[in-house]
């Protein structure tokens, strides 16, 4: 029954990671071409916005706003990214 339940922990958090992975290329993919379609407040630091999100392993709010202001985007542009790169990718 350890084993069992070892195995179902180990398969769900693999899953987890497919759709976290597939929505941070879905987002990435949204700065990328969608640029118009994101906020106008987002548009001028859509390509640091992008690098954070590549190189962010967890999409907790407070480590994205702190990846965010150190890439040099305002504190207040980057709290709203995080809010909506949390609420989509926050899985």
């Amino acid at each position: 029954m350890a084993e069992r339940s070892t195995a179902t922990a180990t398969a769900s958090g693999g899953e987890r990671n497919i759709w976290s992975t597939l929505a941070k290329k879905a987002l990435l993919q949204v700065l990328r071409y969608g640029i118009n379609k994101v906020p106008a407040a987002i548009r001028p630091y859509v390509s640091k916005i992008i690098g954070v999100v590549e190189d962010l392993e967890q999409f907790q709010q407070a480590a994205v706003v702190t990846a965010l202001v150190h890439a040099g985007v305002p504190a207040d542009v980057a709290a709203a990214t995080a809010h909506w790169i949390v609420v989509f990718l926050g899985l």
